[in-house]
């Protein structure tokens, strides 16, 4: 049983891919090409029913388009590069189309990277921009600078570092913290937990990841939102250099205008659950990160994050 409110969003997402490239194949149900989906799936939510999931949808998918489409489940920790798991089975020609986290991309793309095919992307909030936001317990703070020396939880460091310098402080996360810890988001119930209990005063996480999970929207909760920023663009879709520019055509055709698709109706409230749906390529949205990508890259950040991984999530 998948208990995330996140991976249950990730499931029905990955769901919706299938299916799209499934109703692609259909109008040419003799051609015998094969597609592998790469699904990456965070480690410990039930991974192994996620993939059984996913297989059954292909096999289904497969007999009804007489083409051989699959799912390929690659399960993940944070701190991993889902752009480094992509490029590598990728490379190997054992994955065709995936998704990657939008700094990734824009940092991939900055480098000159060009064995990705961008294709669309998928909005949340209405937005394929992300906020990132610290989130403390409701009327104890109303401002970052109450934060230094309070104890901070998060699952990873560069949301927390971005947070900081936009609001006037360029300093490590666990120098400006009196503690910091390593907490999943997902669930999201874990870390508000531990705000509840007073064993951190604060968190990082997306404002995307809290919408899903409901935390905000209830009457008696403690959580409030501190501060937010424009942080990260949303996820990117993505094919393997090579694929014909006829099925990626028909693949954006096709996704970019699902949510009106009564032949995926049953995936529509998988958008009503994010506010999203699937949208052409944002450039300036990916514009607009690459200053941030400099600040990682200048500040030492992404070292921070590596480090902060190690030593709280691995224990190493």
């Amino acid at each position: 049983m998948i208990t995330s409110d996140i991976m249950k969003t990730r499931t029905l997402i990955a769901a919706i891919v299938l299916a799209l490239c499934a109703n692609m194949f259909l109008t040419n149900p003799a051609l015998a090409e094969k597609y592998v989906i790469a699904v990456p799936a965070l480690r410990g939510l039930d991974a192994t029913n996620l993939g059984s999931y996913l297989e059954k949808m292909a096999e289904i998918m497969t007999k009804r388009m007489g083409c051989d489409v699959s799912a390929q489940l690659y399960v993940y920790d944070y701190g991993d590069s889902l752009l480094e798991i992509l490029l590598k089975e990728f490379g190997k020609g054992k994955a065709d189309i995936g998704y990657v986290n939008g700094l990734e991309f824009v940092e991939y793309a900055q480098s000159g990277g060009s064995e990705l095919v961008p294709l669309f992307m998928l909005s949340m909030n209405k937005k394929t921009t992300m906020d990132m936001c610290f989130y403390g317990r409701r009327g104890e703070f109303s401002k970052v600078s109450e934060l230094r020396g309070k104890n901070w939880a998060g699952s990873n460091v560069r949301g927390a570092r971005f947070l900081l310098y936009k609001s006037g402080f360029d300093e490590p996360v666990g120098k400006y913290f009196s503690s910091i810890r390593y907490m999943s988001d997902a669930p999201m119930s874990a870390m508000i937990a531990l705000l509840a209990k007073k064993e951190i005063d604060v968190f990082s996480a997306f404002s995307t990841v809290m919408k899903v999970s409901g935390e905000m929207n209830k009457k008696d909760s403690i959580v409030e939102k501190l501060h937010c920023e424009a942080f990260e663009p949303t996820w990117v879709f993505v094919a393997r250099k090579g694929t014909p520019q006829m099925r990626i055509a028909e693949m954006r055709k096709l996704m970019l205008n699902s949510h009106n698709d009564p032949d995926f109706a049953t995936f529509k409230f998988a958008f009503q659950l994010i506010d999203g749906k699937f949208v052409p390529v944002d450039e300036a949205a990916l514009k607009k990160a690459e200053p941030i990508i400099s600040l990682m890259q200048k500040g030492g950040w992404k070292k921070e994050d590596a480090e902060f991984h190690k030593k709280y999530q691995h224990g190493k």
